[in-house]
């Protein structure tokens, strides 16, 4: 049955979920700015989004694989941890390069995060509350997009006027 396990750890996980949804969205939001801090052209400026999204695939295939080797939650703790210490190196990069790199390490993380962390949600509950729990899982994603979004406008408003 579903006990206080259970809620928290979907709690946890949905947190997470919304957290990455952020995290994704946010260099895209940045873009214009990055371009002025780091002084980059079209390729380059291209490359900042295409690199959180090539290893967020290659995060979903390899991590899958590892959370059937060593269990869901070790995997998707490791992967949580890594990205935020990612994410923050993002934040204090100090050239395109570092930025690209630590960016390629925070899509791989959010890639693994997100196939397992929806397994491992729907592992952990009775059959019956599966759908709601991946659906509650999904819909905290897309919160966190248009938290994002949202976010990004007022900061803009604030900033320009």
């Amino acid at each position: 049955g579903m006990g206080p396990y259970q809620y928290r750890v979907l709690s946890v996980i949905g947190i997470m979920s919304f957290a990455d949804s952020a995290e994704v969205l946010l260099a895209n939001i940045i873009l214009d700015n990055l371009v002025c801090e780091f002084k980059l052209n079209a390729l380059q400026r291209g490359l900042i989004p295409a690199v959180v999204y090539f290893f967020y695939g290659i995060g979903s295939i390899t991590s899958g694989k590892f959370a059937d080797k060593f269990g869901r939650l070790p995997v998707l703790l490791a992967n949580s941890y890594i990205l935020v210490i990612s994410a923050v190196c993002s934040a204090l990069a100090w050239n395109y390069y570092s930025f690209i790199i630590c960016r390629s390490i925070t899509g791989f993380c959010i890639g693994g995060n997100y196939g397992v962390a929806v397994v491992y949600s729907a592992e952990m509950v009775p059959p019956g509350a599966r759908w709601r729990n991946i659906a509650l899982f999904a819909t905290l994603w897309y919160l966190g997009y248009i938290y994002e979004t949202v976010s990004a406008m007022v900061v803009m408003q604030l900033e320009h006027g």
